[in-house]
């Protein structure tokens, strides 16, 4: 019995809780954010297919809300360098999917909010491994 009036509270509480961040969200992100500082790109995995970043930020403020985009680009001789968003949220993991195996790529991000965007990231360079299928490593 009181599990079950401590669980109902718990979930009373949150429900409260969420309520509060989704009336006051657009207040903090006009009136307590700064203007972003450029974030920087780190990889943590490289496959053949995919790669995943993560988006390593300083916020300017504890109260920033900031979205990051995300584009990468296939480099080479043979490559066109047009840069293709993959990411544009306030998420700071990405897993970028669909690349083709035994390629360069370089990827980039920038931060964005309500006072501003920053410049791009310097370009971080990848190559993807050959697909294990066609005698490669992961």
């Amino acid at each position: 019995m009181l599990s079950a009036l401590l669980e109902y509270l718990w979930i009373l509480w949150e429900g409260i809780a969420e309520l509060l961040y989704d009336s006051t969200i657009w207040f903090t992100k006009y009136a307590f954010s700064r203007r972003p500082l450029t974030p920087k790109l780190t990889v943590l995995a490289v496959r053949c297919n995919r790669v995943k970043l993560f988006v390593d930020t300083k916020l300017a403020t504890w109260f920033n809300v900031e979205t990051y985009e995300i584009q990468r680009a296939e480099l080479g001789a043979d490559a066109d360098d047009t840069w293709v968003t993959c990411q544009d949220d306030e998420g700071r993991h990405a897993s970028v999917k669909g690349l083709s195996s035994s390629k360069d790529y370089g990827f980039r991000v920038r931060a964005k909010n309500y006072w501003g965007v920053t410049p791009w990231s310097p370009v971080v360079r990848v190559h993807t491994p050959i697909d294990p299928v066609a005698g490669g490593g992961l």
